[in-house]
């Protein structure tokens, strides 16, 4: 009985969190040529750091 209760614990906290991140962030799929994982991944920073850097620095720059 612990594990199913468990298991329904789980599950209350995965909804909880999907449902705060989807009011709280915006979520984008974006695609690359192949062979862009690596090149960002032997600069040392995460893929999602990387781009997340990447995209704000130019948001900035063009006022936005």
């Amino acid at each position: 009985m612990d594990e199913q209760k468990a298991i329904e614990r789980v599950k209350r906290e995965t909804a909880y969190r999907n449902k705060y991140n989807a009011s709280h962030y915006d979520r984008i799929a974006t695609t690359f040529p192949l062979g862009t994982r690596e090149r960002i991944s032997s600069s040392g920073d995460s893929l999602n750091n990387y781009i997340k850097q990447a995209v704000l620095e130019k948001l900035e720059r063009d006022g936005l």
